[in-house]
């Protein structure tokens, strides 16, 4: 079966592709694997040389440490000082053993561990409850990495101080290897690696650096080192990720004097082959994809290059046809998304105007609460004003009975002040009499008889008026009741006016309310209208889209037909029946939203298409 043009086209394009990327892959996996092999290999032997001469740097540094101390620990006079507790000869000793030694630090303890003297320094008397100085003290020497005085991790060796067979003390020489990073740079420069170590799993001296600083008193994150170093007691190399970098690291234990793991050394290279042999990718990458972009290309070129005035015309009518259709399409991809939001913001309306209403129901049904209660306490505040004013016509009555006896009691007691006078002129007179009479005096009892009678007469007005007083006493008892009983139904008054006015608070708030409800929805109504004409003019222009839309369909079918025809060949061309392109017809009716005040009903539209 002979094949087309285009499928000749296609057949080669993809071999050519296939060939080329199969020999690509091969090119770009042989380099990246090379790349890797030698890079691993570099670092695995620069990193494992590296670890082998900080433990023999190391180990130099602990053989003197343990030379030092155990030729101190030796001397008899030192036994022999501390024995007298001469302190200053101690201390001048162990400054002269260090210099001549060449030791970093050395400390003098008796058998409590209270340090006797120290050769680097004059601070002396505290207690050393390190575990190099336990087993001295108990007899045995002992060498390790422990944490110092000053909180640095040193390199130290003990030895017990022996006199006779009785240890008096004991004797610590150490070396300090994180002060001031001294050690870890100096592994740096030498053998340009990064170097950190690690008490424990925490950075106590390093070499990286982070954001300017140095990244200590930080913890390793990689529980696998922390198992296989730490846990395990075992070296580790293995590539790893640090500060977002790829370094190939190698990590080892620091041993304790008592033989425990108190913590690890790290040396890392960092694999800037890994970048040279991410960028050899790259350009390979691209080199190849050149290629094939340059051969395919001329191969195309070759077998199309006859076809190129032929199918001229022919892309010309469907480069044409293609613009207006994508015009087209523009016009009803946004009369549609118009015609969405419309629907949207509708929909959305719809609800507002729903929620407004209900909202307004409920306030409506409050107010009409509200009126009843109100209605209920005026009735009840109209009563109570009643009671009050009968009541007080009661204390006014209470009131005259009261000024009226209050009058009585002013007259009788007018008779009795009267009488009283009356009473002192007649006895000033019998007195005279009684005087000049002496004891027989006949005028005396006529004095006397009258005063007698002013005496009943006074007796009979004091009990009237005693009489008057309890009255006026009863009419005030009286009075005071009804003007409890007013003061009470005054209070009733105002709390009924009180809620009176409270309720008449809430209806104007109510009012209100429901007044702002009613606004939204003429809003919300308003915004539907416009929203439903938009909508209705969105679907007029999607509907003469639709039919330029239809007619540039057309005009691309017919160009499709004559470009197959090319591709096919003029022979088939002449055989083939090309059937009609069918007709397409779309009626469009729209139905103009109908508006009644500030009411709109949503257009109605019809699409109907036949073929």
């Amino acid at each position: 079966m002979r094949l087309s043009l285009a499928q000749r086209i296609l057949t080669l394009n993809l071999g050519t592709i296939v060939v080329l990327g199969l020999a690509s892959s091969i090119v770009t996996g042989i380099v990246v694997t090379r790349c890797f092999r030698k890079l691993a290999k570099e670092d695995t032997e620069v990193l494992l040389s590296c670890q082998k001469n900080i433990e023999d740097e190391l180990r130099t540094l602990q053989e003197t440490n343990i030379t030092s101390a155990r030729g101190f620990a030796e001397r008899s006079d030192i036994a022999a000082a501390i024995g007298r507790k001469d302190l200053e000869r101690l201390r001048m000793l162990a400054q002269t053993w260090r210099e001549d030694t060449g030791v970093a630090s050395l400390t003098i303890t008796d058998p409590q561990g209270v340090v006797l003297a120290r050769a680097h320094s004059d601070k002396a008397g505290d207690t050393l409850a390190r575990a190099s100085v336990k087993q001295a003290l108990s007899g045995k020497a002992a060498n390790g990495f422990e944490a110092g005085d000053s909180g640095q991790l040193i390199l130290c060796a003990s030895q017990p101080l022996i006199a006779g067979e009785k240890v008096v003390g004991a004797v610590i020489a150490g070396t300090e290897i994180t002060t001031e990073h001294r050690f870890v740079e100096r592994v740096k420069a030498h053998y340009r690696v990064e170097c950190t170590l690690f008490q424990n799993d925490t950075r106590v001296s390093t070499t990286l650096i982070k954001d300017g600083q140095r990244i200590l008193d930080t913890k390793m994150d990689n529980p696998t080192v922390v198992a296989a170093v730490l846990r395990d007691g075992q070296s580790f190399q293995q590539e790893n990720l640090i500060l977002g970098r790829h370094f190939m690291t190698a990590y080892w234990p620091l041993r304790d004097p008592v033989g425990q793991v108190a913590g690890m050394w790290f040396v890392g290279k960092d694999r800037e082959l890994v970048a040279n042999a991410y960028s050899s990718l790259i350009w390979t990458i691209g080199l190849t994809i050149l290629g094939t972009t340059i051969l395919v290309g001329g191969v195309s070129v070759r077998f199309s290059y006859s076809l190129s005035r032929r199918l001229k015309n022919t892309a010309e009518k469907l480069q044409l046809g293609s613009n207006e259709v994508a015009h087209t399409s523009e016009h009803v991809s946004a009369a549609s998304s118009s015609l969405a939001s419309g629907a949207t913001e509708q929909a959305a309306s719809l609800e507002e105007t729903s929620a407004s209403l209900e909202e307004m129901s409920g306030m409506t049904r409050h107010n009409a609460e509200n009126a009843q209660s109100a209605n209920h306490l005026a009735a009840e505040a109209r009563q109570a004003a009643e009671t009050g004013a009968a009541d007080m016509r009661e204390m006014s009555a209470a009131m005259a009975d009261i000024r009226a006896a209050s009058q009585d009691i002013s007259q009788i007691l007018k008779t009795i002040d009267e009488i009283a006078f009356q009473t002192n002129i007649l006895a000033l007179n019998a007195a005279v009499e009684a005087a000049r009479a002496g004891e027989a005096g006949a005028g005396f009892a006529v004095v006397a008889d009258e005063v007698r009678n002013l005496a009943q007469r006074s007796a009979t007005a004091a009990k009237e008026t005693a009489a008057k007083i309890g009255n006026a006493v009863q009419k005030s008892q009286h009075g005071a009741a009804i003007s409890e009983k007013i003061a009470a139904n005054l209070e009733a008054i105002v709390t009924k006016s009180r809620g009176v006015a409270e309720r008449v608070a809430e209806i104007a708030i109510a009012s209100n309310e429901q007044n702002q409800g009613f606004s939204q929805c003429n809003k919300s109504i308003g915004q539907m209208d416009q929203v439903t004409q938009a909508a209705a003019h969105s679907a007029e222009e999607s509907a003469r889209a639709a039919e330029e839309l239809n007619q540039q369909a057309l005009t691309l079918r017919e160009a499709v037909h004559e470009l197959l025809a090319l591709v096919h060949g003029d022979n088939q061309r002449s055989s083939e029946t090309v059937a009609p392109a069918p007709q397409a017809h779309a009626a469009f009716a729209f139905a103009k939203p109908a508006t009644n005040g500030r009411h709109a009903a949503p257009a109605v539209l019809e699409t109907t298409a036949t073929r």
